[in-house]
């Protein structure tokens, strides 16, 4: 039997149908796959999922885990931006992050 295979990351694209797969998923999560590949990363996961409970007005949801970075992402472009920055390079893409989790990651630490 073979060994499992592990992943240091896991990116979730919301790609639902009539939201954010309308508003640029399926785009970003072909983006996401071919940039990584083009970048031989093998240790990243990436699964295309329905709705995460995040629905922003403009783009599709991504989140990428162990990290729990949650971006707002409405372009190809910042799919590929997400791979080189958050998974190669290990810095957040802060312009994509998204503020309501943000803003709900903040008051948990805060009350704590």
């Amino acid at each position: 039997m073979s060994e499992a295979k592990t992943y240091r990351k896991h990116v979730f694209v919301c790609c639902t149908e009539g939201c954010c797969g309308a508003r640029a998923g399926e785009a970003v999560y072909k983006a996401i796959r071919a940039e990584l590949s083009e970048s031989k990363i093998t240790d990243v996961l990436v699964t295309k999922t329905q709705c995460l409970g995040l629905c922003p007005e403009v783009g599709a949801t991504v989140v990428v885990y162990p990290d729990s970075l949650w971006y707002v992402v409405s372009k190809a472009e910042d799919g590929t931006e997400i791979v080189r920055e958050c998974l190669i390079a290990g810095r957040p893409v802060t312009r994509l992050i998204s503020q309501e989790i943000s803003l709900e990651t903040h008051r948990k630490a805060t009350s704590s």
